[in-house]
């Protein structure tokens, strides 16, 4: 089961949108045991969100977005770790910032760059990572 609440504000200035939300999700899965180890699926977390989006050329638009997540998990997970059997409760904060730049070639085809940077950390140390993420796309909506 999941439960889900959330507000969202939409602000529209010209050719600049400006969007913030926030969500608080409360899940409550099965979890993960395998032997003597335990790994919990059920977090509750608790997002913030905001994007800025700006059509400032005849088919060009850029746009930033950003959001932080904290998760709480509802149950310590269990593992080894070098032949010691560890208990934490894990704890994850995941932040992300994507930047794109998109241009409409005609009324179905476009082409678009973007760049986002993602990091989590976290109590259990193998749910740590930091990456960069680099597309380029090319739509067309037939």
């Amino acid at each position: 089961n999941v439960y889900f609440v959330g507000a969202k504000g939409q602000w529209k200035f010209d050719s600049v949108t400006f969007s913030a939300d926030y969500d608080h999700q409360v899940e409550r899965r099965n979890d993960l045991q395998t032997g003597t180890q335990y790994f919990s699926v059920s977090p509750t977390d608790d997002r913030i969100s905001g994007s800025l989006n700006w059509a400032f050329a005849k088919n060009w638009r850029a746009g930033i977005n950003a959001s932080y997540t904290h998760s709480r998990y509802r149950n310590p997970d269990v593992f080894i770790q070098n032949t010691t059997l560890v208990t934490v409760r894990r704890i994850d904060d995941f932040s992300t910032v994507s930047m794109s730049l998109k241009r409409d070639l005609s009324n179905a085809l476009s082409l678009e760059f973007s760049a986002e940077h993602d990091n989590n950390n976290s109590s259990v140390s193998r749910y740590s990572y930091a990456q960069n993420v680099y597309l380029l796309r090319l739509s067309y909506l037939f």
